[in-house]
């Protein structure tokens, strides 16, 4: 019995704040959106425990999303589609490294 109700207060901890703040941002929130919060809850602890792990495997590593990889024209300051001739320095550099 006290499994029973060790669950079924785990699955409201899960849901009742979610429908809470739904409610309170005047949002829809419908019992199909709710089923799917334990998946969701699931795919989060999965994620930081292959965190947990890969901080303890390698804690010197950084897994960094690559940003900025279009070229920029440092005479004008814009944006361009393909590299320009004479962007040379450090950020050409970086960029030939994600390439």
């Amino acid at each position: 019995m006290f499994t029973y109700i060790l669950a079924l207060s785990g699955i409201w901890a899960i849901v009742l704040p979610a429908f809470v703040a739904g409610k309170q941002r005047r949002l829809n929130v419908t019992a199909r959106e709710l089923a799917l919060l334990p998946v969701y809850y699931f795919l989060v602890s999965v994620a930081a425990w292959a965190a947990i792990l890969d901080l303890a495997a390698r804690p010197h590593y950084w897994a960094k999303t690559a940003h900025g990889r279009t070229p920029r024209d440092p005479r004008r300051g814009v944006f361009t589609r393909g590299p320009t001739p004479d962007a040379g320095g450090p950020s050409r550099q970086i960029l030939a490294d994600y390439a």
